[in-house]
């Protein structure tokens, strides 16, 4: 069974080492510039799925996955004002999986960028990889994505994808149709599209 844990990061610049299966129930973010780099130790499973609220950062969250780690991250995430995050997993041995799969949604007229990348080593016998974004934009809400995969490997397995989706007029006339104002069928289709991550 794994150890519930929070992750904050309060320095410029933060290493962390994990050692032994942890769920992560918390992330804390800087209002400063970070880098936080996140070691995986052999064996390790990591896994966080939670809704975050994130307003005005800019920084980098790294993972170095190890033999045989397991890192599952599914977050439904809310950003607020302007930020920069780049979310990236270097698979640096055998044997690893690792699951990315982020909803985000911008509460205001902001712009969020939201970089993702994951690195397959050369050399590095079967790996596998899935990164999966998903935005929900309207002409007032932007999030601009840059997916990125490296595999410099031949015996692994990668795939990543983003999709970007709006509210449509078939799902805002439905709801209409049940008395509920455009307004509100939109807070009620963002609110699923998030917590989808949490299922």
């Amino acid at each position: 069974m794994s150890k519930e844990e929070e992750i904050i990061i309060s320095k410029t610049h933060e290493n962390i080492y994990i050692n032994k299966d942890v769920t992560i129930t918390k992330w804390v973010f800087p209002k400063h510039s970070f880098s936080c780099n996140i070691f995986l130790d052999d064996n390790v499973c990591f896994t966080s799925k939670q809704l975050l609220n994130i307003a005005g950062i800019n920084g980098t969250i790294q993972f170095y996955s190890n033999k045989k780690t397991t890192l599952k991250l599914q977050l439904g995430i809310i950003f607020k004002g302007k930020n920069c995050l780049e979310i990236r997993n270097i698979l640096a041995k055998n044997n690893s999986n690792s699951v990315i799969k982020i909803h985000a949604w911008q509460e205001d007229e902001e712009e969020t960028i939201l970089k993702t990348e994951g690195v397959i080593a050369e050399n590095t016998k079967a790996n596998n990889f899935l990164e999966e974004i998903k935005v929900l934009n309207d002409k007032n809400h932007k999030i601009t994505c840059i997916p990125n995969l490296v595999v410099s490997s031949n015996e692994a397995s990668a795939n990543h994808n983003v999709t970007i989706k709006t509210f449509t007029e078939e799902e805002i006339f439905f709801m209409n149709t049940k008395g509920i104002s455009q307004k509100k069928a939109q807070e009620i289709i963002k609110e699923g599209f998030l917590n989808s991550m949490l299922q």
